[in-house]
């Protein structure tokens, strides 16, 4: 993986730990759009399929940071994989709640709690109506 230039980013498994190291106002969204465009590019080529964004060292992030964790987290879910975030802020935790992104990535306390997260395996269960079926063999 290329060097980041805003965020410490690991490899842990199948899983990339993304960690910004400064809040990612307005002013930051370059930065933080070349280290979005390195882990994209690692998840085109299959080197990881789950993301957590570890949040501990900042306060606040702005519009388009959220862009840029909506492009992660469309490539994660054609990868089938998770996005999830820990040591949100209060401040973090209300604008994804008020933009009800909250409901769409968890957001755990603990890194730890956030890998085991992503790292479970999730099973996928197909429900099919089959009475239809049973009524053209039955007669």
């Amino acid at each position: 993986m290329q060097p980041a230039n805003n965020c410490r980013i690991e490899l842990e498994h199948d899983t990339i730990i993304v960690t910004p190291m400064r809040n990612l106002g307005e002013l930051d969204s370059e930065l933080f759009a070349a280290d979005v465009e390195g882990i994209l590019r690692s998840l085109a080529q299959h080197r990881a399929r789950n993301i957590v964004i570890d949040l501990c060292y900042t306060d606040f992030f702005g519009s388009d940071a959220i862009h840029h964790f909506l492009k992660l987290h469309r490539k994660i879910r054609s990868n089938r994989g998770r996005l999830a975030f820990c040591n949100a802020s209060h401040n973090e935790r209300e604008v994804l709640s008020l933009m009800s992104l909250d409901m769409l990535w968890p957001i755990f306390t603990s890194r730890t709690d956030a890998v085991d997260f992503v790292t479970k395996q999730s099973i996928d269960i197909l429900v099919v109506d089959d009475s239809e079926v049973d009524r053209r063999i039955t007669g």
